[in-house]
């Protein structure tokens, strides 16, 4: 499993960038529901705009509901 994830990283590093960002926002929601977008983009250090397109790709994924 780490091969293919140091591969991964190897062939398209954003992509390791774009998971963790998606699993902190997921964590943070987790812990402190209900959030705002502007309070989620305050504790993740992201701007508004970057929370909204990824709450919005995760709530077209059924991980989170708004």
């Amino acid at each position: 499993m780490n091969r293919i994830m140091e591969l991964q990283r190897k062939l398209v590093p954003e992509a390791m960038d774009l998971l963790e960002r998606r699993f902190v926002i997921l964590r943070l929601i987790s812990r402190e529901e209900p959030l705002g977008r502007r309070t989620l983009a305050q504790r993740t250090g992201l701007t508004e705009r970057v929370v909204r397109a990824e709450t919005d790709f995760l709530k077209s994924r059924d991980f989170i509901d708004i």
